[in-house]
């Protein structure tokens, strides 16, 4: 649908030259409705998170969060903010977490009275799960963290 609508605006454009005998509406539209297609088809990228390894376990992002990992507990937190995550079976050696958006309730208490809309859950499961993944690549030593 896109491509014939394209191909009839092209073909418009080229009529209305060839009667004007000219040909600037052609040379007009056809660079204008490339970067029209190219942008309204572009898929918004998800941010590039870069993270500083504080201590074992601990990383900040320069965006304002930091994430906390241990075997038993995940922490997410934001100023005075936080976000954790327990295992789902105590007794393991090796915690077990759900992160998605969908599996965050809210901020722990104090304030979770105040809401957290599904946007803001799912940058934060994406932010926890590429922290964790940067901690993992930094204790295998894929990554030397500066």
């Amino acid at each position: 649908m896109t491509f014939a609508a394209w191909l009839m605006g092209a073909i418009l454009c080229g009529v209305i030259d060839h009667i004007r005998q000219s040909s600037v509406f052609l040379s007009v539209y056809l660079p204008l409705a490339a970067v029209i297609v190219v942008i309204t088809t572009r898929e918004h990228r998800s941010r590039n998170y870069k993270f500083e390894l504080m201590e074992p376990g601990v990383v900040r992002s320069p965006l304002g969060f930091e994430v906390r990992a241990s075997n038993s507990r995940l922490e997410y937190s934001e100023g005075n903010h936080v976000v954790s995550w327990q295992t789902a079976s105590p007794n393991a050696s090796i915690g077990r977490f759900s992160l998605s958006g969908q599996g965050i309730g809210g901020w722990d208490a104090p304030f979770a009275a105040e809401p957290m809309d599904g946007k803001k859950k799912q940058e934060v499961a994406k932010a926890m799960t590429s922290a964790l993944i940067y901690l993992q690549l930094t204790e295998e030593g894929k990554i030397r963290p500066k």
